[in-house]
């Protein structure tokens, strides 16, 4: 399955440059353009922003589209600094695609970097379903980076594909047409791509009613208290990987994500806020080093005595939603599964 990438450049335009009289939103849309073509000659399916186009609205689209990966590409400015750094909600520093993006451009720039910092406060960072891999190229408010940023924009791009390719072990094939095939991860689950079978993952989760329900695992059952009866919370966890997710309150829309597992954890430990709920989005991550399983969920309405199609991870496409519902009608169970 190819992943879906959403590139989403700087529309900074009000940001200059320290050579040649341009700024950081066309240097970025021409990075996301060599990104582009780089990522869809190695058989990843991209999306572009366009040029200028803020990123609440770029969230909004890569959200909707049903994006693996988005990627804000941005160049820094400030202090002494003049290489690459990379952004990164908390827990994910060391996920694979965050790492093979940051160290192919990192390797690729000529100054000292400054490593993958964690950003919780950064909009694209904690609004998109997608994990979230944002770049900071390199500072344009020095004559030389700036000047190095503008002659190397295609090489920069192909860095990003580069990153992506080793983050999936797969042979990443350059503008003129050279292979450069990963190292094989050996051992007895080695693959000639370099990845591992990750085998049985099992999803863990309960529904909250009028009281929370004992403990689902994988389909073996299903989570809540029975027909009819709205589920106004729940929580998950994964045996391996993590997940992150979120609840759609016919009262308050959608509310935040979150990644724990604790009845008791009213910012993080469960999704919802005890009003009846109509949607969920559940996204899992892969740990790194392994094949790509997604999260597959299906929930229930009150007026229902079967569940609706399944939903894989946030996917939009050909009978996906995106989510798992129907918005303005409650749920009464739900099941939730890895694959």
């Amino acid at each position: 399955m190819a992943l879906k990438v959403y590139l989403s450049p700087s529309s900074q335009a009000s940001n200059p440059y320290s050579a040649q009289g341009t700024n950081e939103q066309r240097q970025c849309n021409r990075i996301a353009e060599a990104a582009k073509a780089a990522l869809e000659r190695n058989g990843y399916i991209v999306k572009k922003a366009p040029e200028g186009q803020g990123y609440v609205q770029n969230v909004a689209e890569s959200n909707a589209w049903g994006a693996n990966i988005h990627m804000p590409i941005h160049t820094n400015a400030g202090g002494s600094a003049k290489g690459t750094m990379g952004l990164c909600y908390s827990g994910y520093v060391t996920n694979r695609y965050m790492q093979g993006v940051y160290n192919a451009v990192a390797e690729l720039t000529p100054w000292a970097d400054s490593g993958i910092i964690v950003r919780n406060d950064l909009y694209e960072i904690n609004s998109t379903a997608a994990m979230c891999v944002y770049m900071e190229m390199a500072f344009h408010d020095k004559a030389d980076s700036a000047q190095w940023i503008i002659d190397n924009v295609v090489p920069l791009g192909e860095a990003i594909a580069k990153g992506m390719c080793a983050a999936d072990g797969k042979t990443y094939i350059a503008g003129d047409g050279t292979e450069v095939i990963p190292p094989s991860s050996g051992g007895d689950e080695g693959t000639s791509s370099g990845l591992k079978n990750l085998g049985q993952v099992d999803a863990y989760y309960m529904a909250y009613t009028d009281r929370w329900w004992p403990e689902v695992k994988n389909r073996e059952d299903w989570a809540g208290k029975g027909d009819g009866v709205p589920i106004r919370a729940f929580a998950l966890k994964v045996s391996k990987g993590s997940v992150k997710y979120r609840a759609h309150s016919m009262v308050n829309g959608w509310l935040g994500w979150v990644t724990g597992y604790d009845v008791n954890d009213y910012n993080n430990g469960f999704a919802g806020d005890y009003t009846n709920i109509d949607v969920i989005q559940i996204y899992y991550y892969t740990p790194d080093g392994y094949f790509y399983k997604e999260a597959v969920y299906r929930v229930s309405d009150l007026n229902n005595l079967t569940y609706y199609p399944v939903q894989r991870d946030t996917k939009v496409a050909a009978g996906f939603d995106g989510f798992a519902g129907v918005l303005g009608t409650a749920i009464d169970k739900m099941q939730i599964w890895i694959e």
